[in-house]
């Protein structure tokens, strides 16, 4: 028979047997929990902080992330505002080796094939206007 004892020790009760000389005989054992009970409150302080790390150290990754894809997706979209209202900026920010910076790249590339068909359209107006006068 197990029995508890106190804050910090389990009693175990056993009759020594059947025997005439061993009537009323018992061996009983007592065992100090104090060390293993110290073991499972650091087992479980272990455990709760590692459940804290896997909880915050995600978190905060996915923070920083989606922080990145944010800023860069609010400037590609203010940038192609800017293209409705026929200012061809480039955006100039680190443009990062994801989907996000491919759009950013193919932007700029793009602005930069607007602005040479821009100027070489200025440049036979120009040369046309030159030519009129000349003739």
């Amino acid at each position: 028979m197990l029995k508890e004892s106190g804050d910090s020790a389990y009693t175990l009760e056993k009759s020594l047997g059947n025997l005439a000389y061993l009537k009323g005989w018992k061996l009983i054992g007592v065992a100090d929990t104090r060390h293993l009970d110290h073991l499972l409150q650091e087992a479980f302080k272990s455990i709760l902080g590692l459940l804290a790390l896997s909880i915050v150290v995600p978190s905060v990754l996915i923070y920083i992330i989606l922080r990145s894809y944010h800023y860069r997706i609010r400037k590609l979209s203010r940038h192609m505002e800017k293209v409705r209202n026929e200012r061809f900026d480039l955006i100039e920010i680190h443009e990062g080796r994801d989907e996000i910076g491919g759009l950013i790249r193919t932007f700029n590339i793009m602005i930069g094939k607007i602005h040479t068909l821009i100027n070489d359209v200025y440049k036979l107006e120009i040369r046309q206007k030159i030519w009129s006068w000349i003739k």
